[in-house]
């Protein structure tokens, strides 16, 4: 069942004292197996080390709410996207 949410506590997650959910999108994310896997890719390639970054860290990270009405209530549905690289022009 969808219920009515309250805006001022749309941005809260778990219980008191925990991040918001814009906080917990930002936060480093731990190492993985695509981003090592990566990394040695560069260093195979001699990259530099900023340059292997850029390929693993997005550019930009886009956090978004969308208030709309599903099924007659309104709701507040998160997003997140992750633009990696706009060199060949602006995001489309």
């Amino acid at each position: 069942m969808i219920t009515r949410g309250n805006p001022a506590a749309d941005d809260e997650v778990g219980t008191a004292g925990s991040l918001s959910i814009e906080a917990l999108f930002q936060g480093v994310e731990p190492a993985g197996r695509p981003a090592e896997l990566i990394r040695r890719a560069g260093r195979r390639l001699a990259l530099t080390d900023d340059a292997i970054e850029h390929l693993v860290a997005p550019q930009e990270v886009r956090i978004f709410r969308l208030h709309c009405h599903l099924f007659g209530h309104p709701t507040c549905v998160r997003g997140v996207i992750a633009l990696h690289n706009n060199a060949r022009g602006p995001y489309k």
